[in-house]
């Protein structure tokens, strides 16, 4: 990981144009999940995802992988669960836990979100002059390889993008 902060060249503009970069992201993903289910916070669509990739998970590593605790992620797959999302299976390898998977509903759901999000990112990639597109994707990919220098891989793996 590179931790160098003592780069004088970095401006206040510079930080806080990307601050707001980060808030309109942000954005786009609570908007693309709380038009199709206003009920789905962030942290639950995450989970999701994180199911659906993986196949089952333990609540621990559920709870590990969201970076959170197990009783958060016990109260979140209750939720999930009412809403038909998630289903708990036995564990075949130990009889004390269960296994998180998520359903059909929640599959669908996670498409119809990413589908949104897609549709919402094209709409505004044609503001964007189209000559300039390929230098915003650029810059788009170099700031995220820099994220997964700084932080590690596992920010890219934790963050799922469905």
């Amino acid at each position: 990981m590179i931790t160098n902060l003592d780069d004088d060249s970095i401006t206040d503009e510079q930080l806080e144009t990307l601050v707001a970069a980060s808030r309109a992201w942000v954005g786009l993903a609570v908007l693309s999940i709380s038009e199709l289910d206003p009920r789905i916070t962030l942290t639950q669509f995450r989970a999701l995802v994180l199911l659906r990739d993986a196949g089952t998970l333990k609540a621990s590593q559920l709870a590990r992988k969201l970076g959170t605790s197990a009783s958060s992620v016990t109260r979140l797959g209750d939720l999930l669960e009412v809403e038909g999302l998630i289903r708990r299976i036995p564990n075949p390898e130990s009889r004390r836990e269960v296994l998180l998977q998520v359903t059909r509903k929640g599959e669908q759901l996670v498409r119809r979100v990413m589908d949104r999000r897609r549709l919402d990112l094209r709409q505004i990639l044609t503001t964007i002059e189209a000559a300039d597109r390929p230098s915003v994707v650029t810059a788009m990919q170099l700031f995220t390889e820099r994220a997964a220098d700084v932080h590690g891989i596992h920010l890219l793996a934790e963050w799922p993008v469905a």
